[in-house]
């Protein structure tokens, strides 16, 4: 399987079990050395302490510095007897100044010299040297028949009353079978330990990644559900626009028709008709009014994105004065007070701008109600993305389970009898959402209704 074809688990599952591995492999190296080479220094200070004690204690100097003591290997013996006692020692040997062994409990050793111990040379200058050793040197000639491995500690042996002076060294040799095992055991815990916690990060870790894979495919099969829902809707939206368009279009010449018969009807016939046939065809004229202005907003919302026009920069404050002049008219003769806030150049379509604040500005002077002070506020706020604005009136407001619905096609509130055709609201929101922008409502009933609409930057505004 190529490197291509793996998941981001799979990638993740080797990549991390090679990390966590090497980092618990160096973990468990290091963490070892260190505990073992801490334990074996404290192990061989503990014995060379020992047998500077047991040197004092003795006067076991005075054993190197007098040549006639260090003769009688009887007395040497004697006084060496108590380190030979110590625990798991079970060699002694005593070098002269010039490395010559002058005692040892194995006396073939007694009298020869072995060049080149650098552990020797070492306790010479006056520091203890230690060394773990295999026994395959000619020193070690006679320990090999018993052991196979052992410690050797070299403890200088410093003039009484010239503390610069080595006049000798005492070395020892132990068999630390204890120290060994609890160092295994240090070691088996430590390695079990860092396999353990490597494990443990591994499995937490692809516990984590496997989660947010599982996660993310979710998301992208949701996404691919929300894409062809989205392209399917897009595909009726079109198919319906498409459809309200020609039946919309259709439908304005028989509408041209029965207008002109109306109107000739109630020219041609007026002195014919009683009282309430003018009422009927009255009724008719206003009827077919109404049927041209759903006609004609249908065709709008139809047209919306449809036209190819092109944006351009659009100044928000001219189209709301243009807008005001349409419905001047109820705004004088119900006393509203109207309020024009500092407002945005827009980058927009003009007509679509108009369209939009026609109908929000509409539908405040419609449902202004019995308001004492009646009154419409206009404002925008600049947001990071664009801008926000909104159509203020102190009107009927809008009970909130209609806050949604008020933008669907052919909603209207049943509550209040005002002309309208149900599409105005439908017509704001499609041109908004086409933009990529939102518009929404806050209101309660009542207490009058805020419609707010946001309106993005152009790409090169917003850099």
């Amino acid at each position: 399987m190529s490197a291509q074809r793996l998941t981001l688990v799979q990638k993740f599952s080797l990549l991390s079990l090679l990390c966590v591995g090497l980092l618990s492999l160096a973990l468990g190296l290091v963490t070892t050395r260190v505990l073992t080479r801490n334990m074996l220094d404290l192990e061989w200070q503990a014995t060379a302490d020992l047998v500077r004690y047991q040197v004092r204690a003795y006067s076991l100097e005075r054993l190197f510095s007098d040549r006639a003591l260090r003769s009688d290997r009887r007395r040497f013996g004697e006084a060496l007897a108590s380190l030979l006692s110590l625990p798991e020692v079970v060699r002694v040997k005593a070098w002269d100044g010039e490395g010559v062994v002058i005692w040892s409990d194995e006396e073939r050793l007694i009298g020869r010299a072995f060049p080149g111990n650098p552990h020797l040379r070492a306790a010479l200058g006056g520091a203890v040297s230690v060394k773990l050793k295999d026994l395959k040197s000619a020193e070690n000639a006679y320990e090999r028949e018993r052991f196979t491995k052992l410690a050797e500690v070299y403890v200088p042996i410093v003039a009484a009353g010239s503390p610069g002076r080595v006049i000798g060294v005492l070395e020892v040799y132990k068999n630390p079978t204890r120290l060994f095992a609890q160092i295994r055991r240090v070691e088996v815990v430590i390695w079990s330990t860092s396999l353990a916690g490597g494990l443990v990060l591994y499995v937490s870790l692809f516990w984590i990644v496997w989660a947010a894979d599982r996660n993310q495919r979710r998301l992208e099969e949701r996404l691919r559900h929300s894409l062809v829902e989205v392209e399917a809707k897009k595909a009726q939206n079109a198919a319906l626009d498409s459809f309200v368009y020609s039946v919309s279009h259709d439908l304005k010449a028989p509408l041209v028709a029965v207008q002109g018969m109306a109107g000739a009807l109630a020219e041609d016939c007026a002195g014919q008709l009683d009282e309430l046939g003018r009422h009927y065809v009255e009724r008719l004229q206003a009827n077919v009014e109404q049927m041209e202005r759903l006609i004609q907003d249908l065709l709008t919302l139809s047209r919306v994105g449809r036209d190819g026009r092109t944006p351009g920069s659009v100044d928000l404050a001219e189209v709301v004065e243009d807008v005001l002049a349409e419905v001047g008219e109820p705004i004088r003769t119900r006393g509203i007070k109207v309020t024009v806030g500092e407002l945005p150049e827009l980058w927009a379509i003009r007509v679509q701008l108009e369209q939009v604040m026609r109908n929000l500005l509409g539908n405040a002077v419609k449902f202004i109600g019995d308001a004492a002070t009646p009154a419409v506020e206009v404002g925008a706020t600049r947001r990071p993305d664009g801008w926000e604005c909104w159509v203020c009136d102190n009107g009927i407001g809008i009970d909130p389970a209609y806050h949604e619905k008020v933008f669907e096609i052919f909603q209207r509130l049943g509550e209040v009898e005002v002309d309208g055709t149900g599409v105005g609201l439908a017509i704001v929101k499609k041109i908004v959402d086409g933009a990529g922008g939102r518009v929404w409502v806050e209101s309660a009933k009542g207490c009058g209704a805020t419609f707010r609409f946001t309106w993005p930057a152009p790409a090169a505004a917003a850099r």
